[in-house]
Order: C-alpha cells, then structure tokens, then sequence
C-alpha cells in the first residue's frame, strides 16, 4: 500500500481532528505531488500538502490527474480557518493544467459551498462542479450531504458517478466514492 496525507491535530476536546489520506494499492502509479514526502507533519502548499489537505497524482495512460482530498472544519462554513484551507488549495489548484478532482468532508452543504465563491476561487466559472452521490441524499447521520466531490471539466470526462457507502469505518459519516474510466498505470 501506498499513504499520502496530512496529519490529523488535537481538537478543542483532547481527540483528533482533521487530517487526510489517500490510500492506494502499491502497483497503482499514484505518487505524492511534485516526489514530495508522503506524508507531511508540516504545511507545504506548493507541494501538495496544506492544513487538512493533500494532493497526490495518478498517472493515467494518456494523461495525469490530481487528486485532493480535504476536510473542511466543522461548523464554520467557508470562514475561519476554512478560508485559509480553501486558499491554500485554490492556490496550488491554479498552477495545475489537466484533470483534478478534490474528494472531501467540506462539512458545508454542496448548495451553500456553490453560493460561497470556493469554486470560482479554484478557477473560472463553471470550470468546477459539484458531484454528490446519487445513491443517497446525505452523508452524515445528521441527514446533511457533506461528503462529495469538486470536478474540474477535464476531470468530468473520466469520472463515473459518485456513490456513498455504509461500511465506512467513521461513526458520523458514510464513505463516498466514484470510478474513474481512465486505466491507471501499473508501476
């Protein structure tokens, strides 16, 4: 197995909050942005690697797609520390030509993430694009969509639909996941 992520940090309530990670089978052709470390303790943006967010590539034939995934801090919206993220993210987003897709727990719902102007900070308007899973109508067990994909347009042409999944591990969320049309290139 191959892990690419950002640490998670200690919450207003002694846990963990936060982080991230992408998992990938060893022979996938999936590596850290830019052969930066797989797993940063410190935010490296031009890297990758930011506050709750990582990037990694995933070499395709013909082609290299960038996958982000993120976590946005609950209950804030798009203000706080989450305009920080966003800005972060929208920044190392803006430097990269061909396929990204951000994969993440925004915690904010995909109608208000649309109204908040994140998609036009990642790029002009309609190049991104919300997807939540068609095969629910939430994601938390608050009964909120939270947890879905942003797809820029060259990204759009090799993702399937987006499905959430009940055996996710996580208590308050469910697992949301898409396919991609694209071969990836084995190592």
């Amino acid at each position: 197995w191959k892990v690419i992520g950002s640490p998670a940090k200690k919450g207003p309530q002694g846990g963990k909050s936060g982080g991230t990670m992408i998992l990938a089978r060893s022979y996938l052709s999936i590596w850290p942005v830019c052969y930066s470390p797989a797993v940063c303790k410190l935010p490296c943006p031009s890297l990758g690697h930011g506050l709750d967010w990582s990037a990694a590539e995933v070499r395709l034939r013909g082609s290299v797609l960038v996958l982000i995934v993120l976590y946005f801090t609950d209950s804030i919206g798009l203000e706080g520390i989450n305009v920080t993220k966003a800005k972060q993210i929208s920044d190392f987003v803006r430097c990269l030509r061909g396929p990204v897709a951000l994969a993440g727990d925004y915690n904010i719902a995909p109608e208000d993430l649309q109204c908040s102007g994140f998609l036009t900070m990642l790029g002009p308007e309609g190049q991104y694009t919300v997807h939540v899973p068609e095969n629910t109508s939430f994601t938390c067990s608050s009964g909120r969509m939270l947890d879905y994909y942003v797809l820029n347009a060259q990204a759009r042409g090799i993702f399937g639909a987006v499905a959430a999944h009940d055996w996710c591990p996580w208590k308050t969320h469910k697992g949301v996941s898409t396919n991609i049309s694209c071969t990836p290139m084995a190592v």
